[in-house]
């Protein structure tokens, strides 16, 4: 008998698109692409009771998630990535190389042999500490099951995830050996990670980057210090183009007051004036240093908050850079 943790019925930690099974089963089942393949594929793991089986589309925040939800459950001992790659995200490529690599430290992209993996645009894992990612490396083996048109097929990736979640609830002694893409998996069940769950999770969280890429960001924060630091490190990695920047608190209120253009240097901005609140949506019609973006900020603060039960300004910054 190999030990198992004990964990809560609903042990996940972060919403996302996935479905439940044996808490206690060591594996769980990746899907980067929501197609028929990748349906079909949940629909037999999940009656054959892996711990939990779904899609995750994005190599950042959904990359995040699954890390969270795999560290709350230290039963799972094994991820098999199956199905078709997401052409765009490359989400199934971001989990394996995780894995296997781990992140730059500095810039917490996901790392492949030879440095920042450059074909997985948004793999960047910004919300989620160091010690969880390596914990998550340690604690999991990912099964790279992804569709290659040579050794896995649309005809045969069904029949190798099923081979693979069997394999995991085997006992040492009945060890299943796979190869696969040059890749020996001694696939057997070695028991929970730990005796107890690590609770890491990102929603809610302050600050967090919603989505990233190299031509994009998105990203929440509630006080200036934050907002700097993580600017900062959009501009070290060199996500410059379309920033949105969400600051400040907001309370949901139709009632407006009044409307009228602000045009504070190269910044134009609707202003919205509640009871409640007040709520500035603009954005840069040209590129714009970081100090001047938070000054700015300030001196939207400084005009507007006072009076006002809430301020809320959403900014879009067509490129930022340093200086």
């Amino acid at each position: 008998m190999v030990f198992k943790c004990s964990v809560p019925d609903n042990w996940t930690v972060e919403p996302a698109v996935f479905y439940m099974g044996n808490k206690y089963h060591p594996c769980a089942v990746l899907v980067p692409l929501d197609d028929e393949v990748g349906r079909e594929i949940i629909r037999h793991v999940v009656d054959m009771g892996v711990a939990v089986a779904g899609f995750c589309k994005t190599a950042n925040v959904g990359l995040e998630k699954v890390v969270c939800n795999v560290l709350a459950n230290p039963n799972i001992r094994w991820i098999v990535v199956a199905g078709h790659e997401n052409p765009g995200h490359r989400s199934g490529k971001a989990i394996i190389m995780l894995a296997r690599y781990g992140v730059d430290p500095h810039t917490r992209r996901i790392m492949c042999r030879d440095g920042p993996c450059r074909d997985i645009p948004t793999g960047y894992l910004p919300n989620i500490p160091l010690y969880a990612v390596e914990r998550f490396r340690r604690q999991v083996t990912v099964v790279d099951l992804l569709v290659d048109g040579k050794e896995v097929t649309d005809e045969n990736v069904l029949e190798l995830t099923c081979m693979a979640v069997y394999g995991t609830i085997q006992e040492p002694k009945n060890m299943i050996r796979l190869v696969i893409k040059n890749v020996e998996y001694r696939l057997f069940d070695p028991g929970a990670f730990d005796s107890k769950p690590c609770k890491i999770t990102i929603t809610g969280k302050d600050p967090i980057i919603e989505s990233v890429g190299q031509d994009h960001a998105f990203l929440r924060v509630f006080d200036l210090t934050s907002l700097e630091r993580e600017l900062k490190k959009l501009i070290q990695n060199n996500l410059r183009r379309n920033i949105v920047i969400v600051y400040g608190s907001y309370i949901n209120d139709d009632k407006i007051i009044e409307k009228r253009l602000i045009n504070n240097g190269k910044l134009v901005a609707i202003l919205e004036r509640s009871e409640s609140q007040v709520v500035v949506r603009g954005f840069f019609v040209d590129c714009v240093r970081l100090s001047d973006l938070i000054s700015t900020i300030v001196e939207l603060e400084r005009c507007h908050r006072e009076g006002s039960g809430g301020f809320y300004v959403v900014i879009n910054v067509p490129e930022l850079y340093d200086g």
